[in-house]
């Protein structure tokens, strides 16, 4: 084989790998997105703000703390701040979020992506040591300390369904994920960057084991037609409902209808996996059902209620994931086994 041979089939892997993780990073995004339940605004675009300064950036890094590093040669580093400590921190997030989404034709039309939560949240980056830049953000609630500060009101996933009940039970054990995103221009290192993210989590949650409970909206996006909305949720209901949901009510409950639904019931009354309902859904749609449903699964979560919007059609399926009693290779994946150990110390749970 000549050398110029060897380089052409390298050339061809190297664009075929490529295109696999524009798809991937593709997918990835619309998840992240359509999770948080945000709408699509159909409005002129404002041009996005000018990046900012990388060295404005490493001054606001300096008041964020480092909750984990990634090893090897990733150099990726997660760090955690309210927002309102980090302003020029928070306006790159905010474009970067515009940006991102925009992609998916969810953005805001705004130069900037921030709202009135992200000043009191705390905000989770994965930032690029090397180059000085954004990875992936997500935005975490403290859900104990806002409603000491600010009442349920504080809550975005209140905006979403009344849970008052809970509040004082569970919640006030939990904290709130949200308005996540990784920047698709950063190639595969952004899914390595999503990666750290969820390490960062685990390692937040280990250090601060008095928070029990994962809470926040999981979206199923307008692109599935209502059979396929249906199926999910009949199939989510009958195998992943959690006996806390008569405590959780939709600020607009769904109210999708089909001809065929008794038939949909019935399938996912037999569906065994996530495997067989991908099947039924390609049926209908050509694609698979979001990702995020099979990776919450893992982690044992369960579905409180399901909220639907009526002028997007968008519904928002409201989890728990109670991280004491999830499955111990998906908690370890993110905390680490020796924290991971630690962390169920606090609750004078055994080992299984």
């Amino acid at each position: 084989m000549t050398t110029t041979t060897i380089k052409d089939k390298s050339k061809a892997v190297t664009k075929k790998v490529a295109r696999k993780t524009k798809a991937v990073l593709k997918t990835v995004i619309f998840s992240l997105k359509g999770r948080f339940g945000r709408k699509i605004v159909h409005r002129p675009l404002e041009p996005l703000i000018e990046p900012i300064p990388v060295d404005v950036l490493q001054e606001n890094l300096k008041k964020m703390t480092l909750i984990y590093r990634s090893e090897g040669r990733s150099n990726v580093g997660v760090y955690m701040a309210q927002g309102f400590l980090i302003p020029d921190m928070m306006l790159e997030i905010g474009r970067l979020r515009e940006k991102v989404f925009r992609t998916v034709n969810e953005g805001t039309g705004k130069s900037c992506d921030i709202d009135e939560f992200d000043p009191f949240y705390h905000h989770m980056i994965a930032w690029d040591e090397v180059n000085g830049k954004i990875l992936g953000a997500y935005r975490i609630g403290l859900i104990d300390k806002i409603l000491h500060n600010r009442g349920a009101e504080g809550l975005y996933s209140y905006t979403l369904f009344k849970y008052d009940a809970l509040l004082k039970t569970h919640f006030v054990d939990g904290v709130e994920l949200g308005r996540s995103f990784v920047d698709d221009e950063a190639g595969r290192a952004a899914l390595r960057a999503l990666d750290s993210i969820w390490k960062g989590i685990g390692c937040f949650f280990a250090e601060n084991p008095h928070y029990r409970y994962l809470i926040g909206p999981v979206s199923i996006s307008n692109a599935y037609t209502v059979n396929s909305k249906l199926l999910m949720i009949y199939y989510l209901n009958k195998n992943f409902k959690s006996e806390l949901s008569p405590f959780v009510k939709a600020r607009v409950p769904v109210k999708l209808k089909s001809e065929n639904s008794n038939e949909l019931k019935d399938i996912a009354a037999n569906l065994k996996s996530f495997t067989e309902l991908d099947e039924h859904v390609k049926k209908f749609d050509g694609t698979v059902i979001p990702s995020l449903l099979k990776s919450y699964a893992k982690m044992n979560a369960k579905y409180l209620s399901f909220n639907f919007d009526p002028d997007f059609n968008t519904i928002d399926g409201m989890i728990i994931v109670d991280m004491v009693n999830a499955p111990k290779d998906e908690i370890v994946k993110h905390m680490g086994e020796p924290s991971y150990t630690k962390y169920l110390t606090h609750y004078n749970t055994p080992l299984l």
